[in-house]
């Protein structure tokens, strides 16, 4: 994460035209509506998964806008643009993510049996009276569907030195989210095959990062217990989007791969999608545990810098709203503590003279409260970045990991 003043300043230099998309990406986002439900049923005992599905309607011709998979306590959530929506369940028999002419579904329907539409007004959230998948029934209507969906990149394979991880796209998935989404990959990707008997380490990058940011520390794992995932996200997007896309896409892998643990390491503002996606799983019934969590140079308090962002500067990327010190999800993250079941390690760095890393001070890297939640606190005299290289920062994260890595 880089100083957000200097990004402010450094606003005339991206151009008028550059300027005035970002602005509008900006606009848009901050009109995302919801939808959320749930939806009551019994298991299925051909194996077959449930598929939400949120639609836009041409005629008798529907288009797939977004679907997931149901999650394992049976509700849903989608974020969408303002518009006129209908939401389906079907029952994806071959796993194709297709809602094929031999499969069954059954939509959300007003009082008198119709296809209720639900519209989105700018930031509406709309709550669905609970779906029943008791009688469902054959496909009705043509269905045109779109490879444009994140929920294809969960579990995909992806090489770090992919073209999809360059500086150039990293810069667009802060200034223009929207743009990144639409021509760049990305997902929650594996670096090897599934290995069943590796548990799955998750790694998530912050503020205008990468996960080529971890190379130094996937190589040292290559031979150890766990098998890599990164997250890979357009990093101006706000940090609720992207909590609950991991939160999704994680359910999505358990219910492929069956595993009972993951572990999780963020880097910088990372660590505030990560303690929310912890604090979400622990809130309900999950078919897996969270091992070992590791937050390293968070700004778990947020970020003063961020805040005057939010203030005064002419463009407002939406997750400075959520960086910021003393915003809403900030807040948020301090109502709960971690379960004393996740070990959870503190990673924080500073700088000889400073009382920060370069970027986060270390008041918002450590605050009392996190503290007492850790069960081990590590600080290194490094940058902000550069601790992610250091071998002294690998060495301890590797020593973490092997203290209790589960048992497949």
């Amino acid at each position: 994460m880089r100083n957000i003043l200097l990004l402010c300043c450094v606003l005339s230099l991206i151009g008028c035209q550059h300027f005035r998309q970002a602005k509008q990406q900006s606009q848009l986002l901050d009109s995302v509506a919801e939808i959320n439900g749930r939806v009551n049923y019994q298991s299925n005992s051909d194996g077959g998964e449930l598929v939400v599905a949120v639609l836009s309607r041409n005629d008798n011709t529907f288009s797939i806008e977004n679907q997931k998979l149901l999650d394992s306590n049976g509700q849903f959530k989608f974020y969408l643009k303002p518009g006129t929506y209908y939401v389906a369940v079907y029952q994806d028999s071959n796993h194709n993510l297709t809602y094929d002419d031999n499969e069954t579904g059954v939509a959300y329907v007003d009082s008198v049996g119709m296809l209720q539409a639900i519209t989105l007004n700018d930031k509406a959230k709309y709550k669905a009276k609970p779906i029943h998948f008791a009688k469902p029934v054959k496909k009705g209507y043509a269905v045109q569907y779109s490879d444009n969906y994140n929920i294809n990149n969960i579990g995909k394979l992806a090489n770090l030195e992919h073209a999809m991880f360059d500086a150039h796209n990293v810069d667009m998935g802060f200034w223009r989210p929207l743009d990144f989404l639409a021509q760049v990959e990305s997902g929650l990707f594996m670096l090897s095959p599934y290995n069943a008997k590796k548990e799955p380490l998750i790694l998530v990058h912050g503020m205008m990062g990468n996960p080529r940011e971890f190379s130094d520390l996937v190589a040292a794992l290559e031979d150890s217990d766990y098998q890599v995932w990164v997250l890979y996200y357009p990093s101006g997007v706000g940090l609720h989007l992207v909590k609950d896309y991991l939160l999704e896409s994680i359910e999505v892998m358990q219910k492929r791969y069956g595993f009972d643990a993951v572990s999780v390491l963020a880097h910088s503002m990372g660590g505030l999608i990560t303690r929310g996606y912890a604090l979400s799983h622990q809130g309900h019934a999950r078919n897996y545990k969270i091992n070992h969590f590791i937050t390293v140079n968070s700004p778990l308090l947020g970020m003063q810098s961020a805040r005057k962002g939010v203030e005064s500067s002419p463009l407002v990327i939406n997750s400075w709203r959520d960086v910021a010190t003393n915003s809403d999800y900030v807040n948020q993250l301090h109502t709960q503590t971690l379960q004393p079941e996740i070990n959870y390690a503190l990673v924080f760095s500073y700088q000889d003279g400073a009382s920060d890393d370069g970027v986060v001070a270390l008041s918002s890297q450590i605050p009392p409260n996190i503290q007492r939640e850790a069960n081990k606190m590590m600080g290194f005299n490094a940058s902000h970045a550069g601790v992610l290289k250091e071998a002294k920062f690998i060495n301890f994260i590797m020593s973490t990991l092997s203290n209790s890595a589960s048992a497949n």
